[in-house]
């Protein structure tokens, strides 16, 4: 009896990593937090329709961040003005946005010198992996 529990709760944890049950409950929870709509329920529909036209026709799906906020935090990094963050601060930056996955040797990963441009189609890119939870 016992091993027949252990195999459907195997199946169960197969189901939800299969179909990113996980992340779309984080996803949606971070959304409702972030934006505290007054009507939840609503809010909820709405973006699980988001995820499905974006889905359909190939778009981004919402995400919190948009292009504004990758560039202060690649503002906040570069201290000096100097165009580059190092890589360390890459990694960091990425983290700092909960995204997981990413290109971990982007463009100027090999001089330690990451651009404006490479970090923003990274985050940009890995940012659309995390939020498409529709995948």
């Amino acid at each position: 009896m016992e091993s027949q529990g252990r195999a459907q709760e195997v199946n169960a944890e197969r189901y939800m990593r299969e179909h990113r049950i996980r992340d779309l409950f984080e996803n949606l929870t971070a959304a409702l937090v972030y934006e505290r709509p007054e009507d939840p329920k609503l809010f909820i529909k709405e973006h699980l329709e988001e995820l499905k036209k974006a889905r359909d026709h190939g778009c981004s799906p919402p995400s919190l961040l948009d292009e504004s906020n990758i560039h202060s935090l690649f503002d906040m990094m570069d201290l000096n003005k100097t165009g580059f963050i190092k890589l360390e601060q890459y990694h960091a930056g990425m983290q700092s946005m909960g995204v997981e996955e990413y290109n971990e040797t982007p463009i100027g990963s090999e001089i330690d010198k990451i651009t404006l441009e490479t970090f923003t189609r990274e985050a940009k890119e890995s940012l659309k992996k995390a939020m498409g939870t529709y995948a």
